[in-house]
């Protein structure tokens, strides 16, 4: 397609007188029923420790099962802003029975 004075001129057949690579599109068709890596990763069971510096060597430490109820609490202002010092340690469910008893408490909390 020429520009010409900023313009292109419109086709005279249907289209804009681009061809579809059609192996491309079979290649790169995304299936609707697949589930996204952003589903896959909240899928997973985890616990989000968040900890802030205290007094001292003390630290004032928050745990939530999800992103959803992490945000939920700091954007109500119910968790402290971020500040240098506050880390995030994201505890993968390791199939324990410490783990699943930590993450149902956590749930029954609404964390």
């Amino acid at each position: 397609l020429d520009v010409v004075d900023g313009y292109i001129a419109v086709p005279k057949g249907p289209g804009l007188g681009v061809e579809i690579d059609e192996k491309a599109i079979d290649k790169y068709r995304v299936d609707e029923q697949e589930p996204t890596p952003k589903t896959l990763y909240r899928r997973k069971k985890r616990i989000l420790r968040i900890s802030w510096p205290g007094v001292g060597k003390k630290k004032r430490v928050w745990e939530f099962t999800t992103e959803e109820f992490y945000q939920k609490a700091f954007y109500s202002g119910n968790i402290p802003g971020f500040e240098r010092g506050v880390s995030l340690e994201v505890i993968e469910n390791d199939r324990s029975a410490s783990f699943k008893k930590h993450h149902a408490r956590l749930r029954e909390a609404g964390c």
